[in-house]
């Protein structure tokens, strides 16, 4: 029976144990395989920010004149930066507007491309 309001309550207190979810948090049928896809792009992402920012940061300094050196890293870090902000902001839109796992999908494949490229 449903209370007047309409909305089913359940009938015991929530918990993991019983439940189709793993214990992640996540019920849907296919919320395993999403987690693993969050993990792997969190894994795929960090290898390929880990060996970018260095190399990138050094290629910099060695192609551009002294005196305008700090500029370019300036810059570099300015567009590296605003990726945080804007890929956040952005990640957050999409789940939004089309589910969580067009979003996850979407995050593994840009980690693959940081990490290819």
């Amino acid at each position: 029976p449903l209370p007047p309001s309409g909305v089913a309550v359940p009938s015991s207190s929530p918990s993991s144990v019983g439940t189709d979810d793993g214990g992640n948090g996540v019920s849907s049928p296919d919320g395993g395989v999403v987690y693993a896809l969050l993990l792997v792009g969190e894994f795929v992402t960090g290898c390929g920010i880990g060996s970018v920012y260095c190399v990138m940061t050094g290629a910099i300094s060695d192609h551009t004149r002294p005196a305008a050196r700090a500029s370019a890293i300036g810059v570099y870090k300015l567009w590296r930066d605003s990726g945080y902000a804007f890929g956040g902001l952005l990640t957050g839109v999409v789940a939004d507007l089309s589910g969580g796992s067009f979003a996850v999908t979407t995050f593994v494949v840009a980690g693959i491309v940081v990490a290819v490229v």
